[in-house]
């Protein structure tokens, strides 16, 4: 049930599971003598160094949380992620690699559960859905999302892809919100799960598309899209049973919890729990960090005055932590409280969780200058 052997390979041992890293991005791994095991849709390594391949065959060390210059920056997550996947199954058939298989359902509570009782490992089908602010505005944060995703064991798909329709549904146009809602159920058609770097689209995807099709089909595919998207952290610590993550950074943060992450999604512990795990970093709570930031998506365009009394709270919460950097799950949030911090002439980093949960802050902090290129 857990697919096809490729060659004289033995199975991957579930004690095996807390060492692998598949180096991010979807790039294979490949053995001393090119040993390589077929489980649940993806290649894996049964033994030897880590390989990562890249564009041009070469090995860049991206598993350690780098990626290639420049990706993502001109084109957006979506397209960049799948051009580097193109090319990576392009050379792994090349390699003579073959096919890949499609994942199978897991048994156990967590996909750990599964693994440590079957005694394999099973990579489940991840559809990545981006977002439209981290497709357009913050790349690095889909690289981050799916090399945690990676390490983690599945499978990564990013198709093309569109908005959930949340903007659209919160602002009573429920006839574009269901087109929107086709879309994206027939974009990801195939997946185990969907998961968004997002607690607003994915409580968007989870809590509402349901609401949106009187149709019993129509209904009943909804429920069943909905009933396996999840928000990336959340889906890391809840599903897959992840409780620490191989990274390092040094500093003292503080952290936000974003409305919809939190009040329709109950995530609060999930992202504290793996920032624990990261080396050299100091959470530091800040006071009210479950009221809003004033962002609300349409609500800071229909409501600017509100909106900025509101993050200016939130800014005046945030500096009395003396915390080094701002972390939050949800782009939009972000966003919100880094130009009222800019505006305001305050110093402070302002980032994904995922992208220090990955090791991946290369990336200048949101509304910060660009970094020179190294």
């Amino acid at each position: 049930m857990f697919g096809a052997r490729i060659g004289p390979v033995q199975p991957v041992l579930a004690a095996e599971i807390g060492q692998r890293r598949t180096g991010g991005l979807g790039f294979l791994r490949i053995g001393h003598e090119g040993e390589m095991q077929q489980a649940g849709g993806r290649l894996q390594r049964v033994k030897g160094p880590r390989m990562n391949l890249t564009q041009n065959g070469s090995a860049l060390g991206m598993g350690d949380g780098r990626r290639e210059k420049g990706v993502g920056d001109a084109h957006g997550f979506t397209s960049s992620y799948n051009g580097l996947i193109r090319d990576n199954r392009r050379l792994a058939l090349d390699l003579g690699l073959g096919q890949f298989a499609p994942a199978a359902p897991h048994t156990g509570e967590t996909l750990l559960e599964t693994t440590l009782a079957e005694g394999l490992v099973y990579r489940p089908r991840v559809g990545l859905f981006a977002t439209c602010l981290v497709d357009l505005f913050r790349p690095s944060i889909g690289f981050a999302a799916a090399k945690l995703l990676e390490d983690a064991g599945c499978e990564i798909i990013v198709p093309p892809q569109t908005c959930c329709g949340q903007p659209a549904f919160n602002s009573g146009d429920r006839t574009s919100a269901r087109d929107l809602a086709l879309q994206v159920m027939d974009a990801f058609t195939g997946c185990d799960y969907i998961v968004a770097p997002s607690g607003s689209c994915a409580g968007m995807i989870a809590k509402h598309y349901p609401e949106l099709f009187d149709e019993p089909q129509l209904a009943a595919r909804a429920r069943t899209f909905a009933a396996k998207t999840h928000e990336l952290v959340s889906f890391l610590t809840d599903v897959l049973g992840v409780t620490k993550v191989d990274a390092k950074f040094e500093g003292r943060v503080t952290y936000h919890d974003s409305c919809s992450g939190l009040r329709e999604l109950n995530i609060k512990d999930q992202p504290r729990k793996l920032l624990a795990s990261v080396r050299g970093l100091e959470l530091v709570e800040m006071k009210n960090s479950d009221v809003c930031c004033g962002f609300g998506g349409t609500f800071a365009v229909k409501y600017g005055e509100i909106s900025d009394a509101i993050v200016a709270e939130k800014t005046q919460n945030v500096e009395a932590t003396a915390a080094h950097v701002l972390l939050a799950g949800d782009l939009g949030c972000l966003m919100n409280m880094a130009g009222k911090l800019s505006r305001e002439g305050k110093v402070m980093d302002v980032r994904h969780i995922a992208e220090v949960l990955a090791g991946m802050t290369d990336e200048a902090p949101i509304a910060a200058a660009r970094r020179p290129a190294r």
